[in-house]
């Protein structure tokens, strides 16, 4: 059962009142004739006060009256089976799937979390909603309470995830409308996940952090080494014959300068800077290469295509400016950095969402006012009112015949 107007319960209150009036009444005496006193011994005439309930049947009826009247007034809405099934099958559900760089990490059954819960929700969404993957949780859910609120029946937001700190929190759970129903179900992360590498070069030498994330915390080792030349393996640079030295020394000291390159060997860049004679290619439709692409956004990229060389794709990145100058040598450090593999450091909080917190922002699904079946079952109590209140009248009616008889 649901209360629609829970604070109506404060009418409870006004059961006081039949209680002081019944303690408060006094029952009026029955005049009796009789003849004569003058045989009766005389008495000294004391005066007695004392609170007792009388007709405490009456009473409790009028208490039940307050009971319901208040009941009613506090809009029930009974959950029959019916009306369940009804809620469920009609529900406008969206579910929001966690796939960041902590859900790539293998629960106790050895599968990723990732997996499950994306198997989790194909099954939550068997009967009705669809899912939307993100790896931003708390940016999902401004736009599933833009599309929740045109809907007019039940609605509810999923979301499968394993709640790092900061994954998402109350203040963005307000932003649905009210009475959508709100489940955070938790993937179990079983121990540390594999080191992270990050890499940052200086000069002649580089620094390496391995990052394990652990269940608890995560413990960084740093570590120094020398190396004869700067190199991106997976950043290559073609410009002009005259200029092709240019380019290198220009992407070395790109690395040189900080940037980071631990990026994925398996992924090949290659800029081609203006003056470049190039051999046609196909579309860049890898997602990897969408990846790069979305993450690089310089105005100096003019396009991007696919090349394969050596038996391994190539993405290739044109651009018209001249190796050497600064926006050259500011769209090689953008490169860099969308190449880089390093996970972003949230992706390394150790912390999670306590569970009871999470079944604190969790709550049911409301009915939305005006949809079919929707009408509150307060009548009910409202009609038992009314029964209440003719079995008081008689009650009364049967006591004030009783005292005239």
């Amino acid at each position: 059962m649901i209360w629609r107007n829970p604070w109506a319960w404060l009418g409870l209150l006004t059961i006081a009142v039949p209680i002081v009036i019944h303690l408060l009444s006094r029952r009026t005496a029955r005049v009796q004739q009789f003849p004569t006193l003058r045989f009766l011994p005389q008495s000294r005439s004391t005066v007695a006060t004392r609170l007792r309930l009388h007709e405490r049947l009456l009473l409790c009826v009028r208490i039940l009256v307050l009971a319901a009247a208040t009941a009613a007034l506090a809009q029930p809405y009974f959950l029959t089976e019916r009306r369940q099934g009804q809620r469920a099958a009609a529900a406008a559900r969206i579910v929001v799937v966690d796939t960041s760089l902590s859900m790539r990490r293998a629960t106790a059954a050895g599968v990723p979390a990732v997996d499950v819960a994306r198997d989790s929700a194909r099954a939550y969404t068997q009967d009705a909603g669809f899912i939307v993957e993100t790896v931003s949780p708390a940016h999902a859910v401004a736009g599933a309470a833009a599309w929740l609120a045109t809907q007019t029946g039940p609605r509810e937001l999923v979301i499968f995830s394993d709640f790092q700190a900061g994954t998402i929190t109350r203040h963005d759970l307000q932003a649905l409308p009210p009475g959508t129903g709100v489940q955070l179900r938790k993937v179990g992360i079983a121990g540390a996940s594999d080191a992270f590498l990050v890499t940052k070069a200086s000069g002649t030498s580089e620094t390496i952090a391995e990052v394990a994330h652990g269940a608890d915390a995560s413990v960084a080792t740093w570590r120094t080494r020398a190396f004869a030349a700067p190199k991106a393996p997976a950043l290559h640079v073609r410009a002009a014959d005259a200029e092709q030295s240019l380019a290198d020394a220009m992407l070395d000291a790109a690395v040189s300068a900080g940037a980071p390159f631990h990026g994925d060997t398996t992924r090949n860049v290659t800029i081609l800077f203006a003056d470049v004679d190039a051999e046609p290619s196909d579309p860049a439709d890898r997602p990897w290469m969408s990846v790069v692409i979305a993450r690089l956004a310089d105005p100096a990229l003019l396009a991007a295509r696919r090349d394969t060389a050596d038996g391994r794709e190539h993405l290739l990145l044109y651009t018209d400016v001249q190796p050497g100058t600064i926006a050259a040598a500011r769209f090689v450090s953008s490169v860099l950095h969308a190449l880089d593999a390093s996970p972003p450091p949230a992706e390394l909080e150790p912390g999670f969402i306590p569970a009871d917190t999470l079944a604190d922002w969790s709550r049911a699904a409301e009915p939305v006012h005006g949809s079919a079946d929707d009408a509150s079952d307060g009548r009910w109590f409202w009609l038992a009112v009314i029964a209440l209140l003719a079995v008081e009248t008689w009650l009364r009616r049967r006591r004030v015949h009783a005292q005239t008889a």
